[in-house]
């Protein structure tokens, strides 16, 4: 069973990279939400502030995202961004407009990074993040 999921994972990954170019944006097609997700590089944060608790100082790997409406001016768009079928971050976009949100996914192993908005899926993409 783990080489059917590596295959999987492995097919995941190389689909997302031939669909969405250079460039790691996912727009929607015409029959989906006025939404284009671009989805950054994994980056390490490092939490190491003296007023952040001790067993909480390590470092996180996260992933920006940037959501941008096509909608007209008036319309808002709504979304949900999932990691590991866990909602880590939901909102909306107004027409012509960018939300920039930075998501947190596991570190060492493989994450689930789902962008949902109306009920499609506009963003599903396997993540790892090595800190």
């Amino acid at each position: 069973m783990g080489i059917h999921r590596e295959a999987a994972v492995f097919l995941a990954a190389l689909g997302a990279l031939a669909a969405s170019g250079p460039a790691f944006a996912a727009p929607a097609g015409p029959a989906g939400p006025p939404l284009r997700v671009e989805v950054g590089q994994v980056q390490c944060l490092r939490l190491d502030s003296p007023i952040i608790p001790a067993h909480l100082r390590q470092t996180y790997p996260t992933v920006e995202l940037r959501m941008r409406s096509t909608a007209r001016d008036d319309q808002r768009v709504g979304y949900s961004v999932a990691v590991d079928g866990t909602e880590r971050a939901a909102g909306e976009v107004a027409g012509s407009g960018t939300s920039v949100n930075a998501i947190s996914i596991d570190n060492g192993r493989d994450s689930r990074l789902v962008v949902t908005s109306g009920g499609a899926v506009v963003v599903d993409r396997v993540l790892t993040g090595r800190c």
